[in-house]
């Protein structure tokens, strides 16, 4: 979803989305617990147009990974952090 300012030149955007992946858990006792995983991701920033073709972009990015309850262990990953970006439309 995008908010885009008057100047149309820049853009509030938040996104979301999830799937599925593979880990190789047997390695580490006490990881994951088995290899599938389940994950999501939700993301908040600006995207800053600096010409028609380029943009520069700023977010705060969460990510979750984990088997989601299936198996024992279940520990989890949670992941916080800064993205920068460049996008060239061509």
């Amino acid at each position: 979803m995008e908010y885009w300012l008057p100047s149309k030149k820049a853009a509030f955007f938040i996104s979301s989305g999830g799937g599925m992946g593979w880990v190789d858990s047997q390695d580490v006792p006490g990881a994951q617990g088995q290899d599938r995983t389940l994950n999501w991701f939700a993301q908040a920033g600006l995207r800053w147009y600096i010409r028609p073709n380029l943009a520069v972009m700023g977010s705060c990015f969460y990510q979750h990974m984990s088997n989601g309850g299936a198996t024992d262990p279940n520990p989890g990953i949670d992941a916080v952090g800064p993205m920068m970006g460049l996008t060239w439309h061509f």
